[in-house]
């Protein structure tokens, strides 16, 4: 703006001289300039503070995310909770006088979900879903996982160890060790007795054969652990079998954390926790117990080095059923065994040492006679919405949500949505969760189950695995369960390893979200020990072996290649 001022003399208005209007121009004009001279001087600092701030301001982080799998549009299902298992009696099925399952070679044909969340479980009528439960999305269709390829490991790679063992009568236990590579492998067999005097024994393990080992030979009327290390990649199983039945379990990797979705207290069962400690260094366990509807029990262990520990739950928590979580500072593995029927009949395993999101069973057996439900144990601080799609071979496929409290336990009845059949299942979640698969067995008339058998689900699919022990004798009827939760049919080549003979090979197809047992003895002639499964497209294998002088079976998965 321009300011002109006219300084040429005025005539007298009021009698004010000239030179006096002259000076008050002239400060008038003064003071604008000052103001002028101001206001220049604010703006500019202003602006110099306003770019030191952004100067000083970090970057923003920016994440990118990889690009999701396409994944097929599903109708979301109100959450229900699952039924609670307080204990076998609320989930018994009719009775039958054969336990042996109805089974055949022919594949579980590919079948189209449902997606509807259908009837509450009879045991447990099911509850209304929660408001932060409908609020979360519903999840999208599996794409199954896979394990990776992995690099020849190092010989003191190949390390199996187990938390059970016992030859203290009627108790007998084997330890196979399985080679199933071009080369023999030198191995050695540990023992770890609770006194931590441990006892070992080498093995020689030809190429594409099985040892067994019955430890009731090398220490007699003890309780222990097991492990078995070798120069050559090796596979390992446990079996161990009382009055009528027992538990079996897969070799496993000490860990400092162990999780049980199965546990059981009060009305004449029992359930112990098998710890092992391998190492050198004493373990402080935290072992926190997690009661249907009621607060978690914590309770504290010290696993001597070098050692097997006895934790006995009913003495931590008197009569509840459960999830387990244990805590360690030294890696150790964990077993669980339940104890019912006036202690002769038997169940158990091995532990799971991490949680996932994605969980295949291919073990499930509604037929007469049996009740089957999925464990399922939320360890985390987050509810978690789970996703279960039942593959039964005799319906449609069926799927239902359901919604598990943080740091809980809960089960899903499989024969109140596919009862009278043989069902593989994909347990799908938000949250990490755990999760096996327990199955009883009610025979005629009796009013309680007279034996039982569990197996972990499998949290990841393989294209090849090993079993161990698939013993077929006139004492043990095996069965081996392939189950491709895939989008496209699989190939399976089963390689039997026949004691005393050569290998027999078999290959079956099993179609696209479909399972297929087989039964070893009806396919195989001769003294099956041990097997391996090569397959088209990523499976999951496990294994069943019913008792043929009792009722009893026992069950695990199979090992995928490390």
């Amino acid at each position: 703006m321009t300011i002109n001022i006219d300084l040429q003399e005025e005539p007298e208005a009021n009698g004010e001289p000239p030179d006096r209007v002259s000076g008050i121009l002239i400060i008038l004009l003064a003071v604008l300039l000052f103001v002028a001279a101001v206001v220049v001087v604010l703006v500019a600092k202003q602006r110099v503070h306003q770019t030191s701030a952004l100067l000083a301001t970090p970057a923003p982080t920016v994440t990118v995310k990889a690009a999701a799998s396409p994944a097929t549009a599903q109708t979301p299902v109100s959450p229900t909770r699952a039924s609670a298992a307080a204990s076998p009696a609320a989930t018994q099925a009719a009775g039958a006088a054969t336990m042996a399952p109805n089974v055949s070679p022919t594949p579980v044909a590919p079948k189209t979900s449902t997606m509807s969340a259908g009837p509450a479980p009879a045991a447990t009528p099911a509850l209304s879903p929660t408001g932060a439960a409908a609020a979360k999305p519903p999840l999208a269709t599996a794409v199954p996982t896979t394990v990776p390829a992995a690099p020849t490991p190092a010989a003191a790679q190949y390390a199996w160890y187990f938390g059970e063992g016992a030859s203290v009568p009627p108790f007998r236990t084997t330890y196979t060790v399985y080679n199933p590579g071009a080369a023999p492998a030198e191995a050695t067999l540990t023992l770890y007795p609770e006194s931590g005097k441990t006892v070992t024994r080498t093995l020689t393990v030809a190429a594409g054969t099985r040892v067994a080992v019955l430890a009731n030979d090398i220490l007699p009327n003890t309780i222990f652990g097991a492990g078995i290390t070798s120069n050559q990649p090796i596979y390992a199983e446990r079996m161990t079998v009382g009055d009528r039945d027992g538990t079996t379990a897969t070799g496993m990797t000490p860990s400092k954390t162990w999780y049980f979705p199965e546990g059981q207290t009060g009305d004449d069962f029992t359930t112990w926790l098998l710890v092992l400690n391998p190492g050198a260094s004493p373990a402080a366990l935290t072992v926190t117990y997690y009661p249907v509807e009621a607060k978690p029990v914590v309770k504290t262990y010290t696993a001597p080095p070098g050692a097997r520990l006895n934790i006995a739950a009913q003495a931590d928590v008197a009569m509840a059923v459960m999830g387990i979580g244990i805590d360690s500072s030294q890696p150790i593995v964990a077993e669980y065994g339940i104890y019912f029927d006036d202690q002769k009949a038997a169940y158990g395993g091995a532990g799971i040492a991490t949680p996932s999101k994605t969980w295949y069973v291919g073990s499930g057996n509604t037929q007469p006679g049996f009740t089957a439900r999925l464990a399922m144990f939320n360890p985390g601080a987050k509810e978690a919405i789970v996703k279960v799609t039942l593959l039964g071979n005799k319906q449609d496929a069926v799927t239902d949500l359901y919604a598990l409290e943080p740091k809980s336990k809960d089960d899903v009845v499989i024969n109140d949505r596919a009862d009278e059949q043989a069902v593989a299942a994909i347990v799908e979640s938000d949250e990490p969760i755990v999760v096996e698969t327990v199955s009883y067995y009610i025979s005629g008339a009796e009013t309680g189950p007279v034996a039982a058998y569990a197996s972990p689900a499998i949290a990841a699919l393989a294209s090849e695995w090993h079993l161990a022990d698939v013993t077929s004798s006139d004492l043990y009827d095996p069965y081996i369960m392939l189950f491709n939760p895939g989008s496209a049919a699989a190939s399976v080549k089963v390689t039997y390893v026949v004691q005393g003979a050569a290998a027999v090979n078999k290959t079956y197809d099993v179609g696209a979200r479909g399972r297929l047992t087989v039964r070893v003895s009806d396919d195989v002639k001769g003294a099956v020990v041990a097997a391996s499964v090569s397959s088209s497209q990523p499976i999951a294998v496990e294994r069943l072996t019913m008792m043929r002088t009792t009722v009893g079976a026992v069950a695990t998965t199979g090992s995928s290649v490390r």
